[in-house]
C-alpha cells in the first residue's frame, strides 16, 4: 500500500513530465488497436485483392510496433532524466535499491493500466470513424465490415505489456549501475566540454553523400526498391553522426577560430551551441528522421492518391482490351453480341488481326533475346541488365490504328519507343533497318516500368518469319482495343466479358491455341482505388505518428533546455550581459536548433525525390507537375504544423527559464 501511495503521488507530482509519456503511451496503444481492427476483419480475406492488402496491412503493423518499440524507449529515456535528483533523494533518505525498484513496479503497473485503458477506450470509439475513412478512401466492399473481436483487445493488451516490462527493466537496470551521488546530479553529470569528432563527422557525410548519390543515379524502378532501402539506410545513419559529431567539430573548429571566437555574439552563441548539440545532438537527429519520413510519406502517398485516374489512363489508354494466340474469329463475334446486350456504344473500335505480343526481351545492344526469371531477380537487384518490352503489327495495321500510310521492305520497320532510338534491330537471324516513329496512337510506353518497343514491319510473312527463326517463343494473335459509352449496366458488362474470357481459357484444356488475355479499366480503377486507398490510409497514420513522436521530442527537448538555460541564463548576467542580451542569445540559440532539423528533413526530401518518383512508376504515376504541387503543399503544412510546436513548447521553455531564474 505504502509504495502504491508513492508510486501514485510520484506520477502526479512529475505531471509536467510524466503527463506526456502517458499521453504517447495511450497513442501507441490506439495505434496498434487500429492495425489489428483494420487486419483482423474478416472481410479482409474476401476481397479481390485480399493477399496484397493484407501484405500491406501486415507491413504497416511491422512499422508501427518497432516504431512504439523505439519511440516508448526515448519518451521514458527523457522520463527517467528528470527523475534522477528524485530517485538519488529517496536513495539518501534510505530507501534502498530494492524498494525503489518496488516503487518503480507500482509506477510502471499503474502507467501500464492507465495507459492500456485509456488507449483501448479512445481507440474503441474513434476506430469506427477510422474504419468508414478506410472503406471511403479504399472502396472495400459489403464483406469489409466493422468488428471488434475480442483477439483485437488481447493482441493490443499483450504488446503493449511488452513495452512496459522492457520498459520497467531497463529502468531497473539504470538504477543498479547508478550510485547515490550520480542519482542527485541529475541530468547534470557530464558537463565537460564536447570533443571534436572529425573522423566520424567525415562518415557522417559520406554516408549523406552516397545516399544522395543513389537516390540521383537510380535509372530503373525494378531496383529503386532495393536502392531505396539501403539510401534510407545511410541517410538517417548519417543524418546521426552529422548531428551528434559534425556539429560538434564544427564549433570547435570556429572556436579555435580566434578572429571569429573572440567577438561577443560569436563567443556567447558557439559556446552555448557546443553544449546543445553535445545534449540535444540525438534528439535533433530523431527529429530531423522523423520530420523526412512525414514529407516523404505525405508527397509519395497523398500524389498518389491524387493522381489515380491519371495514372489508369497512362496505363489503359483503352476502357477495355483483350485477344488470343490465334484469330479474333474466336472472340470478336460473343464482344459484340454482349455490345448489343448491355446497351454498348463502341467509341472507338480497333481489330488487330496481326499482332506479336512478345514476352519480356533482354536487349543487348541491338539484339534482342528472350529473357528468363532470373534476368528479373538479378535485375531487383540493380543488376544492369536492359529488360524491354516489344510489340509488333503490320503496317497495314498501323494505318487503321493512326490513319497514317507508311511504305516498307521486309528488311525494314518503323519503331516507337521512349528509350534510345536505335538505327538497326535484331531478333534472331532477322535484321532491320529502322526509321524512328516520333509519336504513337494510344501509347502507353510513359507508364511502363521498363522501356516499350512498338515495331511496325511491312506484312504477315515478315511477321510469321519471325516467329519461326527468332527463337522467342511467341505466336502471331489478335488484339481488340475499344473505348466505348454504357447506356446500360457498364460493370455489368465488363464483368461478363471477362467471364467469357475465363470461359475460353478454361475450355482450352492443357493446349495453348485459345489462350486469351483480357484487361479493363474499370477493374484496374477498383484495384487501384483499393491499394491506394489502402496507402494512403497507412500513410495517413505513419504520419500522424511521426508528427505526435515528433511533437513530443520537441517538448521534452524544450524541458529539459529550460532548466538547463536556467543556470546558464543567470551565469551570463553575472558576468556583465543584460537581461535582454542573455534572452535575445538564447532566443536565437533555440530557434537555430529547433529549425535546423526540419531544413536537413526537408534536403532529405528533395535528394530522395528521384527515387521516389521511380518508385511511383510501379503504379504508373508519372506526372511530375502534381508530385511538385503535393511535395510543396506537403513541405508548406509540415513546416506550419512544425512552427505551431516551437510556438506552443517555448511558451513552456520560457516559463521553465524565467520561473527557475526568478
Amino acid at each position: 500500500m505504502f509504495y502504491t501511495k508513492l508510486a501514485t503521488r510520484n506520477i502526479l507530482k512529475n505531471k509536467p513530465v510524466y503527463f506526456p509519456f502517458l499521453f504517447s503511451m495511450i497513442f501507441i496503444v490506439i495505434l496498434n488497436f487500429l492495425m489489428y481492427v483494420m487486419l483482423k476483419n474478416e472481410g479482409m480475406t474476401k476481397m479481390p485483392n485480399a493477399q496484397a492488402v493484407r501484405s500491406m496491412f501486415n507491413l504497416g503493423l511491422i512499422v508501427i510496433m518497432i516504431f512504439s518499440v523505439i519511440f516508448s524507449i526515448y519518451t521514458n529515456g527523457f522520463l527517467n532524466k528528470h527523475r534522477k535528483k528524485e530517485l538519488g533523494l529517496y536513495n539518501v533518505l534510505g530507501l534502498d535499491k530494492k524498494a525503489i525498484g518496488w516503487m518503480l513496479f507500482i509506477e510502471s503497473i499503474l502507467s501500464f493500466l492507465l495507459s492500456l485503458g485509456g488507449g483501448l477506450l479512445i481507440g474503441s470509439i474513434f476506430s469506427k470513424y477510422l474504419f468508414l475513412i478506410l472503406k471511403k478512401l479504399t472502396g472495400f466492399g459489403e464483406h469489409f465490415t466493422f468488428q471488434l473481436t475480442a483477439e483485437m483487445f488481447y493482441l493490443t493488451a499483450l504488446f503493449h505489456a511488452f513495452i512496459f516490462l522492457s520498459l520497467f527493466l531497463i529502468n531497473l537496470l539504470s538504477l543498479r549501475r547508478a550510485n547515490p551521488t550520480e542519482l542527485l546530479r541529475g541530468s547534470n553529470v557530464g558537463e565537460r566540454e564536447p570533443k571534436a569528432r572529425w573522423f566520424l563527422s567525415v562518415i557522417g557525410l559520406i554516408c549523406l553523400g552516397i545516399g544522395y548519390y543513389l537516390s540521383l543515379t537510380i535509372e530503373s524502378p525494378l531496383s529503386a526498391l532495393y536502392t531505396f532501402f539501403y539510401a534510407i539506410l545511410l541517410v538517417i545513419f548519417g543524418t546521426y553522426i552529422v548531428m551528434i559529431t559534425f556539429s560538434i567539430s564544427l564549433l570547435k573548429f570556429l572556436k579555435n577560430r580566434s578572429s571569429i571566437y573572440y567577438r561577443p555574439k560569436a563567443f556567447i552563441n558557439i559556446s552555448g551551441m557546443l553544449y546543445r548539440m553535445k545534449q540535444n545532438g540525438m534528439g535533433l537527429a530523431s527529429i530531423c528522421v522523423l520530420s523526412t519520413m512525414v514529407l516523404v510519406t505525405i508527397s509519395s502517398t497523398v500524389g498518389l492518391f491524387a493522381g489515380k485516374e491519371d495514372s489508369l489512363r497512362n496505363q489503359h489508354p483503352f476502357d477495355m482490351q483483350l485477344g488470343t494466340q490465334t484469330t479474333g474469329e474466336a472472340i470478336e463475334p460473343k464482344l459484340t453480341e454482349l455490345m448489343e446486350e448491355y446497351t454498348i456504344t463502341p467509341d472507338e473500335f480497333f481489330v488487330f488481326n496481326d499482332y506479336v505480343e512478345l514476352p519480356t526481351l533482354v536487349k543487348e545492344g541491338t539484339k534482342f533475346n528472350e529473357s528468363s526469371q532470373r534476368d528479373f531477380l538479378e535485375k531487383q537487384k540493380g543488376a544492369n541488365l536492359n529488360l524491354v518490352d516489344m510489340e509488333i503489327m503490320t503496317a497495314e495495321e498501323y494505318e487503321m490504328f493512326s490513319g497514317k500510310k507508311i511504305i516498307l521492305s521486309a528488311d525494314d520497320a518503323y519503331v516507337y519507343t521512349s528509350a534510345e532510338q536505335l538505327d538497326e534491330l535484331q531478333l534472331g537471324t532477322k535484321t532491320f533497318q529502322v526509321t524512328a516513329l516520333d509519336d504513337f496512337p494510344f501509347s502507353t510506353h510513359e507508364a511502363s516500368l521498363i522501356d516499350r518497343y512498338t515495331v511496325v514491319v511491312k506484312d504477315r510473312s515478315v511477321l510469321e518469319d519471325i516467329v519461326m527463326n527468332s527463337q522467342i517463343n511467341t505466336t502471331i494473335g489478335t488484339r481488340i482495343a475499344l473505348n466505348f459509352t454504357a447506356e446500360g449496366d457498364r460493370e455489368s458488362f465488363v464483368e461478363a466479358v471477362s467471364r467469357f474470357v475465363q470461359e475460353l481459357n478454361a475450355n482450352a484444356g492443357e493446349t495453348t491455341e485459345m489462350y486469351a488475355y483480357f484487361e479493363s479499366i474499370d477493374q484496374s480503377r477498383k484495384d487501384m482505388s483499393e491499394l491506394v486507398g489502402g496507402f494512403l490510409f497507412i500513410g495517413v497514420i505513419f504520419s500522424l505518428s511521426f508528427i505526435v513522436a515528433t511533437g513530443l521530442i520537441i517538448y521534452y527537448k524544450q524541458i529539459s533546455e529550460g532548466y538547463e538555460d536556467a543556470y546558464r541564463f543567470e551565469v551570463m548576467q553575472k558576468v556583465g550581459m543584460s537581461h535582454k542580451e542573455v534572452k535575445q542569445t538564447i532566443r536565437s540559440q533555440v530557434l537555430m536548433v529547433f529549425f535546423f532539423p526540419l531544413l536537413l528533413a526537408i534536403v532529405h526530401l528533395l535528394f530522395a525525390s528521384p527515387i521516389i518518383q521511380k518508385l511511383l512508376l510501379i503504379f504508373g504515376f508519372h506526372n511530375q507537375t502534381l508530385y511538385i504541387m503535393v511535395t510543396a503543399l506537403g513541405i508548406l503544412v509540415f513546416s506550419l504544423c512544425y512552427f505551431i510546436v516551437y510556438l506552443q513548447t517555448s511558451k513552456i521553455y520560457y516559463q521553465i527559464v524565467e520561473r527557475q531564474h526568478s
